[in-house]
């Protein structure tokens, strides 16, 4: 092995190379240890979408996040939500009218608000589309579910903290 320059060794111990960014920190808000989960409105005429995707999202913040799921009395912060738009488009259609492949069309909005001071800390607006095949088996039902995953996941991931 050949030793290291003493100037090479001196710029490495005195200049270190900056780091890609990555930290073992939390990317949300520390200050928060315990939220609340309302129900997410919905204003579709589609039955028990609410129920899904709340359930759903409290999954992801369960798993997801450093913050305990509680009441609404004993937590720092609130999400609320509702269902804006869920529909769905009719993609293409077989020689008998019949829905070949089709798509279902999710918006949805959440707010975090700070139960201790009534700040609202964030404002989410997804909007999801997931496309089914009726000859596959897959059935509006399937794509519903598959979609409203999908928003769980980003709303939570749009709760992190970019400092």
């Amino acid at each position: 092995m050949r030793p290291i320059p003493a100037l090479l060794l001196i710029f490495l111990l005195f200049f270190p190379v900056p780091g890609c960014g990555y930290s073992t920190q939390s990317l949300y808000d520390p200050d928060i240890h315990t939220i609340a989960l309302d129900v997410f409105k919905n204003e579709t005429p589609r039955r028990d979408l609410e129920l899904d995707l709340t359930r759903k999202v409290g999954r992801q913040l369960r798993l997801k996040t450093p913050w305990q799921v509680t009441g609404k009395s004993r937590a720092d912060a609130l999400l609320t939500g509702r269902i804006l738009a869920a529909h769905e488009n009719v993609l293409s259609e077989n020689d008998q009218d019949l829905v070949f492949e089709s798509s279902v069309i999710v918006r949805v909005e959440a707010k975090l608000t700070d139960l201790r001071t009534g700040k609202v800390l964030r404002k989410v607006l997804r909007t999801n589309q997931e496309a089914f095949v009726v000859p596959r088996g897959e059935s509006q039902t399937t794509a519903f579910d598959r979609s409203l995953t999908d928003l769980a996941e980003d709303i939570v991931q749009a709760l992190e903290t970019w400092n």
